[in-house]
């Protein structure tokens, strides 16, 4: 017996759910019982992010996302996604930035991590907010994650590499944090709220087919963002560098189920920002996530 702790908010109704979980070889975790165990006025549920005690890795993601998919698709209750927004009471009074902390971090969660802070840089060329500043900024953290992040993975203890990375995260960072939201971190967000996904490896497979569809409606962003690549568009200095640093390219290794897609594109088309360089339809989101799912090149 496993028990999801639920809360209440302005917006949805929240309350505690217990759930019979069983395991088969054929479907893995699955929803038991009979369906009218709430009260018939609950419409929406929400389903927080199991907590592992023991020593199988990645045991929470994976009930978590199951758990989701479960009410998601078999049940009668709408299950509420991950939300953003600011909020001041968040803001930390000091951040340390320091590349010796980061010389233990793993190769693949530092590549997937540096592809997170290289999409914070792409949103913010053409997010909501986005200024001549925060474009500078933004080119300034593309040079030195492209620069960075080969020579982490090259040597990871070779503190050079970590600094470069790390520097362009931040500045990654002040760029986004100015500029807004765009569509790439949209559509992130809602594959990481309703599908448990790992957050910065799903902004690493998710990036290039976000850059395929937004570029070629903005050259003159694009010519500047290859320049800050060293290649002759920003999609292929991208992929360039994914190949070099061997970054998560597929939904499908992420866990996610092809069957889940449908339901992600009414949520992204409602998340999608204002303004974005090309108009967001159900065509090319569902385009965009099956490519993703399949690891496809993006065109």
């Amino acid at each position: 017996m496993a028990t999801v702790r639920t809360f209440r908010t302005s917006a949805f109704c929240f309350v505690p759910v217990a759930l019979s979980l069983f395991l088969s070889t054929s479907c893995g975790y699955a929803l038991s019982g009979r369906g009218s165990f709430l009260p018939d006025y609950i419409k929406n549920i929400g389903i927080p992010q199991f907590v592992n005690q023991t020593v199988v890795f990645d045991l929470d993601r994976v009930v978590t996302q199951q758990v989701q998919r479960e009410f998601a698709s078999h049940g009668h209750y709408k299950v509420t996604q991950e939300t953003t927004g600011v909020d001041a009471r968040v803001l930390p009074r000091s951040v340390v930035y320091d590349a010796s902390l980061m010389l233990g971090l793993s190769v693949p969660t530092s590549v997937a991590s540096g592809f997170n802070a290289l999409a914070h840089c792409v949103d913010a060329m053409w997010a909501p907010r986005t200024d001549p500043i925060d474009q500078v900024l933004a080119l300034e953290g593309i040079r030195a994650l492209r620069h960075g992040l080969p020579r982490v993975v090259a040597d990871p203890w070779e503190l050079d590499g970590r600094e470069q990375t790390l520097y362009g995260a931040y500045v990654a960072a002040v760029a986004f944090a100015s500029a807004g939201s765009g569509l790439h971190h949209k559509i992130c967000h809602v594959l990481g709220g309703m599908f448990g996904l790992p957050h910065a490896e799903t902004h690493a497979v998710v990036l290039p087919h976000v850059l395929a569809l937004n570029a070629p409606a903005v050259p003159e962003l694009d010519h500047r963002m290859a320049e800050a690549l060293g290649a002759g568009s920003a999609l292929t200095g991208v992929l360039v560098l994914r190949d070099e640093t061997d970054a998560p390219r597929s939904l499908r290794d992420l866990g996610l189920d092809a069957d889940d897609l449908p339901s992600a594109v009414p949520a992204i088309l409602d998340a999608a920002p204002p303004g974005n360089p090309t108009a967001v339809t159900a065509g090319n989101i569902e385009a965009l996530l099956r490519a993703a799912w399949e690891g496809k090149e993006p065109a």
